[in-house]
């Protein structure tokens, strides 16, 4: 499904020009993917659209073809790789599960709880479920996870994020996946509008990457996979003719620089119950690129039925610096560029 050229000519957006998004030629793809032999490490973010669904066996689907993914990169002979993964859906996955009890659901609709209140619930009860998930379907292929739940307040302090980091680091260097979630019932503003939230968690794993990037160890070695419930950031002629199937030229190929994207990019559309989309995700690839990391926004639609799990492999084709989803570059990392 996925090859080392996009179908046809494609878009690509570079923020310091006067025009800022054109089409470049499909032939000249490759010389925008980094020599993907220096990437050691690969951070995965899951948004909730992806990861939690209504029927519990779409769930455990992706679930299971993400481990398949994680598998191939820590162990592909040619280029074995460290993971850690930004999960999301704990708030869905809580609401789901108890939706299966319809006793304890018509009770908890009596209740005179707040959004805020019922939303902590569904995190407090969705968050195990989901690690059952995780650790069900990655310990079918002998790997093991770990969890890490966290707010911002533990990266504001200097010797917590430390330690933070350096435990996530151990997890890697010792075979490990750590699996990091914010904590909604620790810390409830995260699921209200300001200042703090993390966005879907894109936020929390553009904070875990780039200070994993900061370490002597990682500098340099590290790419960003974020996969979400569309094929990657769409222009807003997108939806100019009407429809809204998701042609090659619909999506922007590759970001040079993202200065002015979030008000040109398409509205999301049927987005699920997550609380990010495509500014929050070019929010998040900004902050990496200023660390020198290279980034991925891609589909994570295993479980779509005109799809063959067998050969979507998007973090496989991201490993591979195969086209796919949109590329975030880093203009100085990489030969052949220029700073405008």
């Amino acid at each position: 499904m996925h090859s080392e050229l996009p179908e046809s000519n494609f878009y690509v957006w570079d923020g310091r020009r006067e025009r800022p998004m054109y089409k470049e030629s499909r032939e000249n793809y490759k010389s925008y993917v980094p020599d993907m032999d220096e990437i050691d490490v690969v951070g995965l973010k899951f948004g909730t659209g992806v990861i939690s669904h209504g029927l519990m066996e779409r769930t455990r689907k992706v679930i299971s073809c993400i481990a398949d993914e994680v598998n191939y990169l820590l162990r592909n002979p040619g280029k074995s790789r460290k993971v850690f993964i930004t999960t999301s859906g704990a708030i869905r996955q809580g609401e789901k599960i108890i939706q299966m009890n319809q006793k304890y659901y018509r009770d908890l609709k009596m209740k005179d709880y707040t959004d805020s209140d019922r939303k902590r619930l569904y995190a407090g009860i969705g968050q195990p479920g989901l690690m059952n998930l995780y650790q069900q379907y990655f310990g079918e292929l002998g790997i093991i996870v770990s969890q890490s739940i966290v707010t911002h307040t533990d990266f504001e302090d200097d010797k917590t994020r430390s330690e933070l980091i350096a435990k996530y680091m151990q997890y890697m260097e010792d075979g490990f996946v750590p699996i990091i979630n914010e904590d909604d019932l620790r810390s409830p503003e995260e699921i209200e509008d300001n200042d703090n939230i993390f966005r879907d968690n894109d936020g929390l794993h553009a904070l875990v990457t780039t200070c994993l990037a900061d370490t002597d160890d990682y500098r340099d070695r590290i790419m960003s996979v974020v996969l979400t419930d569309q094929r990657g950031i769409r222009p807003k002629s997108y939806f100019s003719d009407g429809r809204s199937q998701e042609t090659e030229e619909r999506v922007i190929r590759v970001v040079l620089d993202p200065t002015g994207l979030e008000s040109e990019v398409a509205e999301k559309d049927g987005e699920t119950k997550g609380r990010g989309w495509a500014w929050s995700k070019i929010e998040a690839h900004r902050k990496m690129a200023s660390s020198g990391i290279h980034g991925i926004v891609a589909s994570g639609g295993y479980d779509r039925p005109d799809r063959d799990s067998h050969h979507f492999r998007p973090i496989t084709a991201a490993a591979d610096g195969l086209c796919v989803g949109t590329r975030f570059i880093v203009p100085e990392r990489y030969k052949g560029f220029s700073v405008v």
